[in-house]
Formats: structure tokens, C-alpha cells, sequence
């Protein structure tokens, strides 16, 4: 899928969707394969924690 596709199916312009490719590839949740760009996993886990401020 292109980045224009991508950005078209998640509702963002193309500018910020490549932003965010940039950022996920930096932190290793994407991987460049050739001129391809894949997420070279079966799914993920996230733990975050919110606290409010006293």
C-alpha cells in the first residue's frame, strides 16, 4: 500500500503519515525491505500506565 493509500484509509494527511512511518521505523516497530516498508511481527503488546496529577 502506498503512503497516499495508507493516509487516505486512516483519515491523515500524507505529509504526517510519512512522519509517523518515520518514527515507527526509527523505533524499530517498522522495518525498510527494499522500496517496501513492513511490520515484521504477528502483533504487538502495549502497557502504559495514566496517572493524574496531584
Amino acid at each position: 500500500m502506498s503512503i497516499r493509500g495508507l493516509s487516505k484509509l486512516i483519515g491523515r494527511d500524507v505529509k504526517a503519515t510519512h512522519g509517523d512511518i518515520q518514527v515507527l521505523l526509527a523505533a524499530g516497530l517498522l522495518e525498510k525491505i527494499g522500496d517496501k516498508v513492513v511490520f515484521p511481527y504477528d502483533g504487538f503488546h502495549v502497557d502504559y500506565e495514566l496517572k493524574a496529577v496531584a
